[in-house]
């Protein structure tokens, strides 16, 4: 009877030894559903406060000068990113603004230049050959954060009966 009862003991030891009774369970994979956000930015133009395009003589029929560097930097961070800048122009005068004393807009024209940019897409400059009306500066198509930046040349056809003066007006750069 000892003889069986030590059989079966060992019998029993065996069988949780090969079997696995005693071992750890293991538990299946776990998922962990993730997600991040990326907030979307602005599109914004800077621009110089002020520009002096130099002294010319009286008579000259063209003068010309550069306004100084223009910024567009889009942070939206859109898929389709495309936007326009556009520029518009005052008269410039000067005294106490008669036809000899006036610039019309319609004599100012603007050359946008070569644009420096960052990111993915293209820069494409416009400029306008006459500021009667708003005029597009340039034009940018691609996908993320972009910043292009240029430096525009103004240039004024004088009348011949143009007065000597300061003349002063307002160049004004928009974005879409």
């Amino acid at each position: 009877m000892r003889s069986r009862r030590a059989c079966a003991v060992i019998a029993g030891v065996v069988g949780l030894v090969l079997f696995g009774a005693g071992a750890p369970a293991w538990a299946g994979p776990g998922d962990t559903n993730t997600t991040f956000t990326l907030t979307s930015g602005t599109l914004a133009i800077s621009v110089p406060g002020s520009a002096n395009l130099g002294s010319f003589a009286t008579g000259s029929t063209l003068v010309s000068g550069s306004l100084g560097g223009i910024t567009v930097d889009d942070t939206r961070g859109a898929l389709v990113a495309q936007w326009s800048a556009s520029v518009a122009s005052t008269d410039f005068t000067t005294g106490t603004a008669t036809a000899n004393e006036t610039v019309t807009k319609t004599n100012v024209a603007y050359t946008t230049g070569v644009g420096s940019s960052t990111g993915t897409g293209t820069f494409v400059p416009v400029g306008a050959a006459s500021l009667a009306v708003s005029g597009v500066a340039g034009t940018w198509t691609g996908v993320g954060n972009n910043s292009t930046s240029w430096n525009p040349t103004v240039a004024m056809t004088l009348l011949g009966s143009q007065v000597a003066g300061t003349y002063s007006g307002t160049v004004t750069h928009s974005v879409l």
